[in-house]
């Protein structure tokens, strides 16, 4: 026979047919593949970089990371959003459309320079030719015409993501650097990525697609391809009525060879785009810190770790990044290893900056500091923070368990639930976990997994599910103070630390709770340099070696309490007004009350009280809050 101005067998013809066919299955097979384990290749990938991303997020220093040309470097919305694939699929997935689109062309050309006249095929040809688009759509659940409810229970994605969470929230990083928890919490998140393994973390779509059968798939396949078949079997039966149906073909060819180049064309430029996608990935890693580490490590003689750190600071000045002000200025001091020291003044005195200063959050503008004679930026960073205790009025509790929230005090160490049971009491903290419902294994704010789409009105099934989701549980400020106060003391019992700093973290207690948890820390001094901030006067400054007196600043006084309290300068000034103010407070009119039998007795009591919320500056040395 004779095809197209070919002689040719129908041997030929069968044969082309069935490779075709062959071709199909193939091609079937090799797509349900490709996208059943796309999805683990997906995930490996954004797992990998994830990882990576978070390590190197992990060693930026504060002012590197609040620089803004810094940050729009490495945090892009896709790179710190953990349901999204990540910049590095989507990079991939815009190569492998660019490939694609130059390769179909190619294709088509081929095609299109191999076809030489036209055929006609008829509404059977256009018939076949929509048939497989139905059958496709048909096969295919659109979950956006759908309601669908999509939640995770999987407690390693769950903490997987937690952790995430952790080192991408600021509120987060001054308390990730000044505890050196950053190598425990990639040691966790790469634990937790081990035991999830290859379980798919994409879209319920996805998901959803990839279980698609190979039967429908071949169906929807050989469909596909009905229109070619049926133009080899006209060739065969009747191959002089075919130039119409080639020119039909033709005209498709030619039609898809347009719309290929003005695809391409369109995205020229994503050529370099994707290749700048690729290169940002690894951006992180060439940011330089503006902190440099040292390379002594802390303390150079580990005999020195039970005497405590030497602290000194020689006309210190801070300046805040991209502020004009100096937070502290020609600051001037010494505490010596072992002694314990009280900083005071009124708010926005500079108390709080120096603690940034100790554990080198941020670097002196001017001046410099030692620690044990030696300048702090000759020593490790890592070792710097990890003799350190840091405590401050506010530290936002990790959206991970209660137990975990008070662990992270220890991140070297096993800790064991008697030992967070132990940090719990001390802290104060264990008397409001105990009431909760889960106790130590209760999560704050738990990571939301969930993924709900419906149309107008929420199903009643979908209401059931959300009210089993756990809920954030709200804690009060005071409660907030003691979950971080039992993470210090737990750190406290580890047996390195060398400093404990204290930075106003009793602002939401009552007296009573105020007393006993700076009494605990007082406790803890042994082998040890405290240092308290405070703008409240109290027994702390009567058991103080030295005082520190800031104002707008400066250090405008330095010394004891009583010799404070002879110059009468600042520190009396602000000692009095405070004292003042209690002892008003403590004023009762008697007229107020008929004193009659025991009614004396009653007012007796209620001064009583009173006394208790003075005692923080009325006390003697070395007297104790009587039990009201």
């Amino acid at each position: 026979m004779r095809l197209m101005g070919h002689q040719i067998s129908g041997f030929s013809i069968l044969y082309a047919v069935s490779r075709q066919i062959s071709l199909t299955v193939f091609s079937v097979v090799v797509s349900s593949w490709v996208e059943r384990y796309e999805s683990v290749l997906r995930n490996r990938i954004k797992f990998h970089f994830m990882e990576s991303g978070i390590e190197h997020l992990l060693r930026l220093d504060l002012p590197t990371l609040q620089d803004p040309e810094v940050r729009s470097k490495i945090l892009s919305p896709n790179s710190l959003a953990f349901d999204n694939p990540g910049d590095a699929w989507f990079a991939l997935e815009g190569l492998k459309a660019k490939a694609t689109s130059i390769l179909d062309l190619i294709t088509q050309c081929t095609f299109l320079i191999g076809t030489v006249r036209n055929q006609r095929l008829g509404p059977i040809f256009v018939a076949m030719c929509v048939a497989q688009p139905f059958l496709t759509d048909l096969t295919e659940i659109d979950l956006w015409r759908s309601s669908y409810f999509q939640h995770s229970q999987n407690e390693y994605f769950l903490r997987m993501k937690a952790l995430y969470g952790l080192i991408s929230k600021p509120q987060f990083r001054r308390d990730i650097l000044s505890d050196d928890v950053g190598h425990f919490i990639k040691r966790e998140f790469r634990q937790a990525r081990f035991n999830l393994g290859d379980t798919s973390t994409d879209h319920l779509g996805l998901q959803w697609k990839a279980q698609k059968s190979v039967i429908l798939r071949l169906a929807c396949a050989f469909l596909a391809e009905l229109p070619m078949f049926f133009f080899c079997i006209q060739s065969f039966f009747s191959p002089k009525n075919l130039a119409a149906s080639s020119m039909t073909i033709l005209q498709q060819t030619a039609m898809s060879i347009q719309w290929s180049i003005r695809s391409i064309l369109k995205d020229s430029s994503s050529i370099s785009e994707v290749a700048t996608s690729f290169k940002d990935l690894y951006a992180a890693s060439e940011v330089e810190n503006k902190l440099k580490d040292g390379y002594l490590p802390c303390p150079i003689d580990k005999g020195k770790v039970e005497f405590g750190a030497e602290i000194e600071f020689c006309h210190v000045s801070f300046t805040y990044p991209g502020s004009m002000q100096k937070a502290i200025n020609d600051v001037s001091f010494r505490v010596g290893a072992g002694q314990m020291a009280v900083i005071v003044g009124v708010n926005g005195s500079g108390k709080s900056s120096m603690i940034k200063l100790f554990n080198r959050l941020y670097d002196p503008t001017d001046g410099k500091i030692l620690v044990d004679g030696l300048p702090l930026q000759s020593y490790k960073i890592s070792d710097i923070r990890r003799s350190m205790a840091i405590l401050c009025q506010e530290h936002p509790p990790y959206p991970v368990s209660l137990r975990d929230n008070i662990a992270f005090g220890l991140p070297d160490e096993e800790v064991t639930d008697e030992d967070v049971e132990l940090a719990a009491r001390q802290g104060g903290a264990s008397d409001f976990i105990l009431k909760l419902q889960k106790g130590f294994k209760t999560t704050l704010d738990p990571v939301d997994a969930t993924n709900c789409h419906y149309h107008s009105k929420m199903p009643a099934a979908f209401k059931e599910l959300m009210e089993k989701k756990e809920k954030p549980t709200a804690i009060s400020g005071g409660e907030s103070q003691r979950l971080a106060a039992s993470r210090t003391f737990l750190r406290l019992g580890g047996g390195n630390i060398r400093l404990l700093a204290v930075d106003e973290p009793t602002s939401a207690l009552d007296p009573q709770a105020e007393y006993e948890l700076l009494q605990r820390l007082r406790e803890q001094r042994e082998g040890k340099t405290v240092i308290f901030i405070t703008h409240r006067f109290g027994n702390l400054t009567k058991y103080a070696d030295t005082i520190l007196c800031m104002k707008a600043g400066h250090l405008v006084e330095q010394g004891t309490h009583s010799e404070l309290m002879a110059k009468q300068g600042e520190y009396y000034r602000l000692h009095e007004i405070q004292a003042q103010a209690f002892a008003k407070d403590l004023e009762i009119d008697a007229d107020e009350f008929h004193i009659r039998g025991d009614s004396l007795d009653m007012v007796k009591q209620i001064q009583e009280m009173k006394l208790l919320q003075a005692a923080q500056i009325l006390l003697p040395t070395d007297s104790k809050v009587p039990d009201p």
